[in-house]
């Protein structure tokens, strides 16, 4: 079994190079949410502002390390949680006096460029076997399952929170799995008819890289997931051990960090070849983590800070998938 606070110790330092890393992920135009001249962030004035925001960053790692480590707390997280909201905000307020405006120069395609889904949907269909045999397990051999389940886990992976057995409680995470597979399947679907941002050329092949990049990776979470979510199910069954379980929260915590390093790749990559800044207006962005823009009809555009995909949270679908990927968590919460 590992430590709790081994667990603490290694999702705080985690967290930490994430969000020290993020912002170096953007595109050159943009820094922390806003647009800027593309040479902004090697500037004096921008090193400035990276510097004061890990500094405020790494203070709050320090005292988290040795709760974790001294004490088995977790206190650690939601202090770092609550010191990235004070440092990023910090840095937005520094930046917005460097803000430019957006460049209104647009590039256009006259032939329609879509992304096919990496190995097809059939590929993307298959991990819905995983809940469904699950569902058909828990009924089959109903009468293995204890008269308490467990429904949730600490640090260590012991369960530290059970209900009473019934139909909801015994299939809450096969339930959860077909919810979650179905949102990441829409957003990969998404992904594919997300507006382009580079027309033709070396920076177009750069971003069909990138979002294929994306989609397998994102493919490997959901494979990982649902095996995961098989195994605590086949474990609860007496069919599996508990070691399965384990096995497949490691390879995913892998799976993740693989990725993570990948993406440095991926983004130096794009702030070679492809455009500064990413063509949407500042206005519509809250906070540089949220967008929100009724006029635009894509559910999907590039996150601002950082790698990846935001959803456009004007759009009903967006709404949709966010229910689809957090709604069964918070109807667990509500079982007894």
């Amino acid at each position: 079994m590992i430590p709790a606070s081994v667990v603490l110790v290694v999702t705080l330092i985690a967290l930490a190079a994430v969000m020290l890393r993020t912002p170096r992920l953007s595109r050159r135009g943009l820094f922390f949410g806003f647009t800027v001249p593309g040479s902004f962030a090697q500037s004096p004035a921008g090193q400035r502002i990276f510097r004061t925001y890990a500094a405020i960053l790494l203070a709050a790692t320090v005292p988290g390390l040795y709760l974790a480590v001294a004490k088995s707390r977790g206190e650690g997280i939601p202090l770092l949680l609550g010191a990235y909201l004070l440092a990023y905000g910090w840095a937005r307020r520094a930046t917005q006096a460097y803000q430019i405006e957006p460049s209104r120069i647009r590039e256009a395609s006259l032939t329609t460029r879509r992304d096919p889904l990496p190995g097809g949907w059939l590929a993307w269909l298959l991990p819905f076997a995983l809940p469904a045999t699950s569902l058909f397990l828990t009924a089959r051999y109903w009468g293995r399952i204890p008269a308490r389940v467990s429904i949730h886990y600490d640090a260590a992976g012991q369960a530290d929170r059970w209900v009473a057995k019934s139909w909801w409680s015994v299939n809450a995470l096969p339930l959860m799995a077909i919810s979650i597979t179905l949102a990441l399947l829409l957003l990969a679907w998404q992904v594919t008819r997300a507006r382009r941002i580079s027309a033709a050329g070396a920076a177009a092949e750069s971003e069909s890289g990138r979002r294929r990049f994306l989609l397998l990776a994102q493919l490997g979470i959901l494979y990982l997931l649902n095996l995961l979510f098989t195994a605590i199910t086949l474990e609860m069954l007496g069919l599996v051990s508990t070691w399965a379980a384990r096995s497949l929260v490691l390879a995913l915590l892998v799976w993740v960090v693989a990725t993570l390093i990948f993406v440095g790749r991926y983004a130096h990559h794009r702030q070679q070849f492809e455009p500064e800044a990413d063509r949407t207006s500042d206005e519509h962005w809250h906070f540089g983590l949220f967008y929100a823009n009724p006029a635009d009809p894509s559910i999907l555009v590039e996150q601002r800070v950082g790698f990846g995909y935001s959803l456009n949270f004007a759009r009903p679908g967006s709404w949709a998938i966010l229910a689809l990927t957090i709604g069964p968590g918070i109807g667990m919460s509500f079982l007894r």
